[in-house]
């Protein structure tokens, strides 16, 4: 069994030892993640400023009639502006999704492969960039796809069922980013064995950083880049650390679909 606090020590120790490397990865991520969603809320906010834009320009009663056609469902006007501006967000979705799927899940399970790795030897900080080395990369991408989906789909039935779900997948990139040629079934049927009876305390440790959460909001994201998000990522590989001992033990993986951490 594992404790919040001791899980807590041994991460601050570890990432600790390579402290400048952890906060570059936890850096790039943010990075990576931040121009992602800025250009999902820049283009919604465009959609928004072209019909206040028009609003605020109409000069008479005809042409806020022609705006209203606009939002009008039932105009012929309607539908065509519609299609185009459908087909544009859609684009765009589509190339956030990708940017998500390509991008940011194999860069997810690089860091905590360079993370898990760090706990026993110092490792390049080149290590973060496993996810997309070789035929591993598009495996990667298409777990980390199932994953999302999975959880989106248990989304749509209720908040609380997703949230689940969420945690049980928790460990699919840290199985990943040990053994990238474990089958999609294996790597979720392993995640959910070491999630089992760790849902709850999982959420609870979770809960336990929102005080750095809240001061990382006064600092504008400074104590969010230069320690909480490192402190997480390494208490969580603590975590997973403890989990995958337990799988090995009792059996629910066997040592060459775990088979440790190293250079490759």
């Amino acid at each position: 069994m594992w404790t919040r606090s001791e899980l807590k020590e041994r991460g601050k120790a570890s990432f600790r030892k390579f402290y400048a490397g952890a906060v570059i990865s936890c850096l790039l991520i943010g990075m990576v993640t931040f121009v992602v969603e800025f250009r999902d809320m820049q283009n919604q906010d465009q959609a928004a400023d072209s019909y206040i834009t028009e609003i605020q320009n109409a000069d008479d009663i005809e042409d806020y009639q022609k705006i209203a056609e606009k939002v009008n469902p039932g105009s012929t006007y309607s539908i065509a502006s519609r299609m185009v501006s459908d087909h544009s967000f859609l684009m765009i979705g589509v190339l956030i999704m990708l940017a998500n799927l390509m991008v940011l899940n194999p860069l997810h399970v690089g860091v905590r492969h360079y993370f898990m790795r760090n706990r026993s030897e110092s490792t390049r900080l080149g290590a973060i960039f496993y996810g997309f080395k070789g035929s591993r990369y598009f495996h990667i991408c298409w777990v980390m796809f199932l994953r999302d989906l999975y959880t989106a789909l248990w989304s749509l039935l209720f908040v609380i069922p997703g949230i689940v779900k969420g945690y049980e997948y928790r460990m699919i990139p840290y199985i990943l980013a040990e053994n990238s040629e474990l089958s999609t079934s294996r790597t979720f049927a392993i995640s959910k064995s070491m999630m089992k009876h760790n849902k709850w305390a999982t959420f609870i440790l979770d809960l336990s950083y929102i005080l750095w959460v809240i001061a990382d909001t006064f600092t504008f994201g400074l104590i969010g880049i230069f320690w909480l998000s490192p402190y997480v990522i390494a208490t969580e590989s603590e975590l997973y650390a403890v989990l995958r001992g337990n799988v090995l033990d009792d059996a629910m993986a066997e040592a060459y679909e775990l088979h440790g951490f190293y250079a490759s």
